[in-house]
């Protein structure tokens, strides 16, 4: 007699089985199929087990089939969502070289050169993604991104809203896009019309983790603070992560929230101190916290001097420029921030940085032009009420 068995075969032991005695084409296209997911899953749910388990996934796929040239985008993915950009532009261009008519591995290119601040390269390679195929969602996305990196908030808006109107067959997509556009509102002081974009977001997908973050920063500029904490809160409860944590932390401290707030300033401090060194890293806001929040110049400039080394786009150079202003090298902080705003980009905060460091070399024509265009972009941002302050102080009789 044949024994029966009552406990039944678990569904991922039968998965396994079918990836074990598939074919090994049919057994490559299911390890794509899963790192695709899988990625997907990553942005959504800001998911660092999803992430890893696309990054398995693609590693057994090119075990399989080395030269797999789908494969080998979906690791450039990999590393690009790491931000690994070096490593990810060494392994992306001969992909682009080999095959120069794929608009995507264009696209990897690109997003490898704006992760280390080479915006030529950047550009040049979403220009041929455009001109290869017009209506491409890619493109768009990466040709919105860029001119809002070259001062073209109006032209970015287009982009944005052209990728999305092209976008409708995919609901994770057209999340992620319309939440890059409510950032970009938010960020120009729009925040009315960024929290309508959100919830339209948070109606379909009410767990989209962009689109959480989003409005919480949308909350901040609308002054609601104690809403933001709370968002942040639960947000972190499922995103562990330093940089929410920061968000948080700031969150309460605007709310008044001091004892709440310095114990998760600390909690911020120990994670990311752990992977200072780290390509995925939370520098930049670790600068931030050494200059605005819990004085340590020295250290602060030391951490930007890290993450100078490994790139050097818009935001590293200002987090170095407002780290030498905070050291008192007032000469080297003006010369790393013109070259961050030299690239084009309209930031508040990048403004009012600006300001700063003109009011402390005594230049004050200089100093009210980058006040009065930090609340140009937005009246509302977190360094609003600071620039407002300074020129009341410059000119005591102004209005």
């Amino acid at each position: 007699m044949k024994p029966t068995f009552n406990t039944p075969v678990k569904t991922v032991g039968l998965a396994l089985l079918a990836v074990l005695t598939a074919k090994p084409a049919a057994q490559v296209d299911s390890l794509k199929l899963r790192a695709r997911t899988s990625l997907k899953q990553a942005r959504a749910s800001d998911s660092a087990n999803s992430l890893a388990d696309a990054e398995e996934a693609i590693h057994q796929a090119l075990q399989l089939a080395p030269d797999d040239f789908e494969g080998r985008k979906l690791e450039v993915k990999v590393l690009l969502a790491r931000r690994q950009y070096r490593e990810a532009l060494e392994r992306a261009r001969p992909l682009n070289h080999g095959t120069p008519d794929d608009v995507e591995a264009w696209g990897l290119v690109s997003d490898a050169a704006l992760g280390l601040g080479d915006y030529t390269e950047a550009e040049r390679s979403a220009q041929w993604m455009l001109n290869l195929r017009s209506t491409n969602v890619g493109g768009l996305e990466r040709g919105a991104r860029l001119r809002e990196l070259f001062g073209d908030n109006d032209g970015a808006r287009q982009f944005w809203e052209s990728a999305l109107r092209l976008s409708m067959a995919d609901e994770e997509q057209r999340a992620w896009l319309a939440t890059q556009l409510a950032s970009l509102n938010r960020r120009t002081g729009r925040a009315d019309q960024a929290e309508t974009l959100l919830r339209q977001v948070l109606e379909a997908l009410p767990a989209y983790q962009p689109a959480l973050a989003e409005m919480a920063r949308v909350r901040m500029q609308q002054h609601q603070y104690a809403s933001a904490a709370a968002m942040l809160r639960e947000r972190y409860q499922k995103v562990s992560r330093p940089d929410v944590q920061f968000e948080f932390a700031r969150a309460l401290q605007m709310a008044g929230r001091d004892a709440e707030a310095q114990t998760a300033y600390q909690d911020f401090e120990r994670g990311a101190r752990a992977v200072i060194d780290a390509p995925c890293n939370y520098n930049r806001e670790l600068v931030l916290y050494y200059t605005d929040r819990a004085p340590r110049p020295a250290e602060a400039l030391r951490v930007a001097k890290i993450e100078m080394a490994r790139r050097q786009d818009v935001e590293t150079l200002d987090a170095y420029a407002w780290a030498l202003y905070a050291s008192g090298d007032l000469a080297e902080a003006q010369r790393q921030m013109d070259k961050a705003l030299a690239v084009g980009l309209r930031d508040a905060s990048f403004f009012y940085h600006a300001g700063a460091i003109a009011s402390k070399r005594k230049d004050v024509s200089a100093a009210v032009r980058y006040f009065n265009d930090s609340l140009s972009v937005s009246a509302e941002s977190e360094t609003a009420g600071a620039a407002r302050g300074a020129l009341k102080e410059m000119n005591p009789h102004a209005d």
